[in-house]
């Protein structure tokens, strides 16, 4: 029995033994990191999303300033009827080139009569060899530029007339104009005094004695453009002329304004004969 004892405690010894050396030696786990933590810090407030269905804020209008309230329109460059358009059918007129007040661009208002052009321009009566215009503006030494358009006459013309009939002195002045018109129809106080030079322009040597006017008429306008007209003084040799004093040079207009202008220095007559459109 001892002998056995011995024995088995042989086998345990060598199993032990063979155990050891059978299984590989692999050495310790390897050093994983740890995953990342995706979750958002505790303190960080989540984006402020809307609901899908929340509608969008109430945007304050623009301020569009008060609202148009229709008026009658007048000749001015502006929209009163509140329709969208500008001086709408109107016949508008401007001067420039006046000096003093009013502006340089002022609306003018024609000459009120039903007659027109040459009817109304009446030349040789009553008053014999001058202008008989109605309303009768003309101004004893005096230079007076007129625009008329009656009802019916399509476009408006342009009067000049120097000095008043009957009174005690003629003289002599030179006039000039240039226009936006191919052409622009010229009656003259006498057959030789104006030379339409064409391309809507010309000039006039008047000489008048104390009996009579002088003067022009041009028109009437064929579309919308302007008139530039020039008045220059000039000495007057001949002494049965006499000593024509001019003290005014002025447009007048239907309304009873009067614009004061400098003879040698352009006058600018316009005129829109359809409705300007903002």
């Amino acid at each position: 029995m001892r002998r056995g004892l011995v024995l088995c405690l042989l086998l345990l010894a060598a199993c032990g033994a063979r155990s050891s050396l059978d299984v590989p030696d692999l050495g310790a786990e390897p050093d994983l990191a740890p995953a990342p933590d995706l979750a958002p810090p505790a303190d960080m407030p989540a984006p402020d999303m809307p609901p899908p269905d929340m509608p969008a804020p109430d945007m304050p209008a623009p301020d569009m300033g008060p609202p148009c309230v229709p008026e009658p329109e007048t000749c001015d460059g502006r929209d009163q009827d509140c329709d969208g358009f500008v001086d709408d059918g109107l016949i508008c007129l401007s001067v420039a080139g006046v000096v003093g007040p009013p502006a340089l661009l002022d609306p003018i208002e024609p000459q009120p009569d039903t007659r027109c052009g040459s009817r109304w321009f009446g030349y040789d009566a009553p008053d014999r060899a001058s202008a008989n215009p109605l309303p009768d503006f003309r101004q004893e030494d005096a230079v007076v530029v007129a625009v008329q358009r009656g009802l019916v006459c399509g476009g408006p013309y342009v009067a000049l007339i120097a000095d008043f009939p009957e009174d005690d002195d003629g003289g002599r002045l030179g006039v000039s104009w240039t226009s936006d018109f191919d052409a622009l129809p010229v009656l003259g106080d006498e057959p030789t005094e104006c030379m339409d030079l064409g391309g809507g322009a010309g000039i006039c040597d008047f000489r008048w004695a104390s009996c009579c006017t002088d003067g022009v008429l041009l028109g009437p306008f064929p579309e919308s453009g302007c008139l530039r007209l020039t008045v220059s003084e000039r000495p007057t040799p001949d002494p049965e002329l006499g000593d024509f004093v001019v003290d005014t040079f002025v447009v007048v207009d239907g309304a009873d304004n009067a614009f004061t202008f400098t003879p040698g220095e352009p006058i600018e007559i316009c005129a829109t004969l359809e409705p300007a459109r903002d």
